[in-house]
């Protein structure tokens, strides 16, 4: 049996457990740092999000108010864009730049913070994820948990240094969250529960359908066990409290607006509504169990219905308003918030198969466990389960079942070592058969690049099947998020642009966060879907044919125009639209309203067209 005799008053693991899962993040941390050497020196960010996230933090420091997010260099026609990021985020970045700048320099404190932070924040979630193991299975699982970070690519992608956009701090409120569960007094354990997912939404709203997925298992628990009903009241009360407080701390009464992309009045009332409804169910009891389902069930209902009644446009999502153009050319490219079946064979691979291994794990410790531990690893399937059944519908949430595979994973793989180490497998061939199942729970991408690279040279083709007139200029229908970190030779580009008097640039959506970063110039519009009538003007500019653009780039105020003969972006504008501005500028052949800008050997890949007519 496993973990028999586990005692459920155990606290925090002693100093020597501290200390070589500080090791283990030690090793961790000194790979990543190896491997993104040449991103950290250059200060290069491999991600547009992390730009403007760095960006926002800049203003902040400069005098920009703390409850004002707007980001007035984009769309400066239209008066800026009001972002839905929380600052909750920027406070360590901000602190780490506070604290260095004296010595480093403002870009030097940059890069720092840049490093500093992601790497923090490993450190939380490798402790986090290792007290659940020491908690129920000991230190040598704990270690090996820690040093299985290091493989769980889909996670740790979100907490590689110059990565200081919110995706690590979500992951580390679910793992906050599920450290609750330990909590023997069910009040107090809901409402630390619902403390750590209202911090997620708040940072970002992408962690509804995981704070849903944890209402749901502490509502079973509370079928299973009557007296442990609490826990789910404490936790949609903390919820709302938590929620309330932290959007007042970050808003105040600035932005009152139910928007349907981030935590606001709306979301927080709804858990409100559910906690007191909760509360009164839990009241009646003694019930008969389909009374309480019935309870629960008619709470989630009315708790629904009063977030519509409050913002009755987020019936269709916070997406539902795009314009068309931003819809095809921009939202349907986003890969991260596509299915599964939506990314490479051999990236779908990587998300799945981990965390399928952990879940088969989580649900062998479940069956051999007992007394309390059983309970606690169904819900640990549960929520496992439930996070990759989310990553399949998005795949942006692979971090979150990475990480919390890496509890069930580290037990197994410590069986597994234990087996080839020991007199249980004699056979050579059956160790080697363990070792297999090894490699393909850590890194089935590995075994499998033969596979993957069949699927995506099969998938390139049917992406390069076009016109021919387009396939002579190199040009191509691929995603968007396949553009190179490096397009536009950023960021060796930006000094010859920094140079140039202020103005707009009339710039691709994907390069527009490296070039507000980089320069003081703004730019007409980013990937950033609430400057949606922007993005639509970019978008529709570079399709239309060079008069037409010619009226839209006028009306945005910009007086240069960017092209770069690397850009996916572009040449999926250029391929759509082959007597567009795009096609026109990727041939060399710009109208005669713009005038090539000179700009140096370092600018490599991007030109720079000034407005003259």
């Amino acid at each position: 049996m496993i973990s028999m005799a586990v005692e459920r008053r155990r606290g925090f693991a002693p100093a020597g457990v501290w200390g070589r899962v500080a090791l283990c993040w030690l090793i961790v941390a000194t790979i990543f740092v190896l491997s993104d050497f040449q991103n950290i020196a250059a200060m290069h960010y491999s991600d547009p999000d992390d730009s403007l996230r760095m960006l926002e933090v800049i203003d902040w420091l400069g005098g920009q108010s703390w409850s004002d997010i707007h980001q007035y260099r984009i769309d400066p026609a239209g008066g800026g864009v009001l972002m839905h990021w929380s600052r909750l985020v920027d406070l360590p970045i901000a602190l780490v730049i506070f604290v260095t700048r004296p010595l480093l320099g403002t870009l030097g404190a940059m890069r720092a913070a840049s490093v500093v932070v992601p790497l923090f924040t490993l450190a939380v979630a490798m402790a986090l994820t290792a007290r659940i193991a020491w908690r129920i299975m000991g230190e040598q699982v704990a270690v090996v948990t820690c040093l299985l970070w290091s493989l769980a690519i889909a996670t740790t992608l979100q907490f590689q240094p110059m990565r200081i956009d919110h995706h690590a701090w979500q992951i580390v409120a679910v793992l906050a969250a599920v450290n609750a569960l330990f909590v023997r007094d069910t009040r107090v354990g809901g409402a630390l529960i619902g403390a750590a997912l209202a911090f997620g939404m708040a940072i970002s709203i992408e962690l509804l359908p995981f704070t849903a997925l944890f209402g749901g298992v502490l509502a079973l628990r509370w079928l299973r066990d009557r007296n442990a009903r609490w826990a789910l009241v404490a936790m949609l009360q903390g919820t709302a409290a938590t929620g309330a407080a932290l959007f007042i701390l970050t808003h105040g009464t600035t932005d009152l607006i139910n928007h349907c992309d981030s935590a606001s009045p709306a979301y927080i009332a709804a858990f409100a509504i559910a906690g007191f409804g909760s509360a009164l169910v839990a009241r009646f009891e003694p019930l008969p169990r389909t009374a309480v389902v019935l309870g629960l069930g008619g709470v989630a209902v009315l708790a629904g219905a009063g977030f519509l009644l409050l913002a009755p446009q987020c019936t269709q999502g916070p997406f539902a308003h795009l314009e068309p153009l931003v819809r095809t050319y921009w939202y349907a490219n986003v890969t991260e918030g596509m299915p599964l079946t939506q990314q490479l064979f051999a990236t779908a691979v990587q998300m799945a198969l981990p965390p399928l291994f952990g879940l088969w794990a989580a649900i062998r410790l479940h069956r051999e466990a007992q007394d309390w531990v059983r309970g606690f690893w169904f819900e640990y399937a549960l929520l496992l389960g439930g996070a990759l059944l989310i990553t399949a519908m998005v795949a942006r949430f692979a971090g979150v079942a990475g990480a919390l595979a890496t509890v069930p994973l580290g037990w197994q793989v410590r069986v597994w070592i234990h087996q080839i180490g020991g007199s249980e497998i004699r056979r050579k061939g059956a160790r080697l058969r363990t070792l297999g199942a090894i490699v393909f729970a850590l890194v089935p991408g590995v075994p499998m690049l033969p596979l993957a690279h069949a699927a995506n040279a099969l998938n390139a083709g049917h992406n390069h099947a076009g016109p021919s007139s387009s396939q002579a200029l190199g040009i191509s229908r691929v995603k968007l998020a396949e553009t190179s970190v490096e397009a536009c030779g950023m960021p060796g580009s930006l000094p010859a642009l920094a140079r140039l008097p202020t103005a707009t640039i009339f710039a691709p959506l994907d390069i527009g966060p490296s070039l507000l970063l980089g320069t003081h110039h703004s730019v007409v519009a980013t990937g950033h879907h609430r400057a949606n009538l922007a993005m639509n003007d970019v978008i529709a500019g570079y399709l239309a044919t060079p008069e037409a653009a010619r009226a839209i780039v006028a009306r945005r105020g910009a007086k240069y125009v960017v092209s770069c003969d690397d850009l996916v972006e572009l040449h999926n504008y250029a391929y759509d639209a082959r007597h567009g501005l795009a096609a026109d500028l990727l041939r060399d052949r710009p109208p005669g309203w713009l005038r090539r800008v000179p700009l140096g050997a370092s600018a490599t890949n991007l030109k720079l067209w000034e407005v003259v007519g």
